[in-house]
């Protein structure tokens, strides 16, 4: 018997319940998809099958469809606005990367009386000020970072084996970054590591090659693989800001951070039907965090991390 059967207090006839699948799906596939342009270099990188299942699941979230358009990477902008419009006349929305900026102004432009947004997805990019007529999304790095200092210190103060608080007078976490961050963000880092007691220190590119301690933990926010082959045999754990498939990631990376806008969707449709976005329609959103469950070999561990993630704003 079903949750609805027993609420009911009665079978619910076969027919009943295939009549109400069948409303449901008319009305599923009836609704103006979303519309996401995307490529292959991008997908071959995200993993084709995380992509497939992460569509499905966004897609089943927001009740509607996900169309995805893998262009060519060279493709003029005249090119990528043509296949936009090729695979819905009147989408309910219309995501474009950050790279496509242009395609997705000129989209915007020449669709203007359809009244479908479009979305430009900018990651840690501000908006240009030659982009208009187009909603902006940008990480929440505060908040990102913020969660990122308190999971990278309970990272280094929880035994793995047992579960014990561990003496962080001596540990150093370090953000591994190849760009200069917004205004704020290491400061918002550093006080998140102090409140659980920890010091942190800024590896810059110029200072890989010369690295030579090993950290407590580490923030890897770009590029940094020979700094991360150095460390990788030292059992260091890590959070990596990356899009890359985490099957494909080393053992020691216990969280990743991802700002790409399969995770996003969602977000993006909420903040556009509640209008929370700003005047210049520019909407913030947190990364996902990715907890790698099976590279956390405690219960106590994992559920401080969950934590972290959760309950931090």
């Amino acid at each position: 018997m079903t949750r609805i059967e027993r609420i009911c207090g009665e079978r619910i006839p076969p027919y009943i319940i295939l009549f109400v699948t069948a409303v449901f799906a008319i009305i599923f596939f009836l609704r103006h998809p979303v519309v996401l342009v995307s490529d292959e270099y991008f997908s071959l990188l995200y993993g084709v099958k995380r992509q497939h299942y992460k569509i499905i699941e966004q897609s089943l979230e927001i009740f509607r469809r996900i169309k995805i358009i893998n262009i060519d990477g060279d493709a003029s902008t005249d090119a990528i606005v043509m296949a936009v419009q090729d695979v819905s006349k009147k989408p309910h929305c219309v995501i474009f990367p950050f790279r496509y900026s242009n395609a997705a102004v000129k989209y915007s432009e020449s669709t203007a009386e359809l009244n479908s947004p479009t979305v430009l997805s900018g990651g840690f990019n501000k908006r240009p000020d030659n982009i208009r007529g187009v909603f902006f999304v940008s990480s929440d790095y505060k908040t990102d970072f913020l969660r990122a200092g308190i999971c990278a210190a309970q990272l280094t103060t929880i035994s793995d084996d047992k579960s014990v608080q561990a003496d962080l007078s001596e540990k150093n976490i370090f953000l591994i970054t190849p760009v200069k961050f917004p205004d704020g963000v290491v400061d918002i880092f550093t006080g998140a590591v102090q409140r659980v007691r920890g010091n942190v220190n800024i590896i810059t590119p110029k200072q890989h090659d010369s690295f030579t301690q090993t950290p407590s933990a580490g923030v890897v926010c770009g590029p940094a693989s020979s700094l991360i082959n150095k460390i990788i045999n030292q059992n260091v754990p890590l959070i990596v800001y990356s899009w890359l498939d985490p099957t494909f990631m080393p053992e020691s990376v216990k969280i990743t951070i991802d700002d790409s806008v399969f995770t996003q969707i969602p977000r993006i449709i909420r903040a556009l039907n509640k209008k929370t976005y700003d005047d210049h329609g520019d909407i913030l959103i947190p990364s996902t965090f990715k907890i790698l469950r099976n590279r956390i070999h405690t219960s106590r561990m994992l559920l401080e991390l969950r934590k972290a993630v959760i309950f931090t704003r």
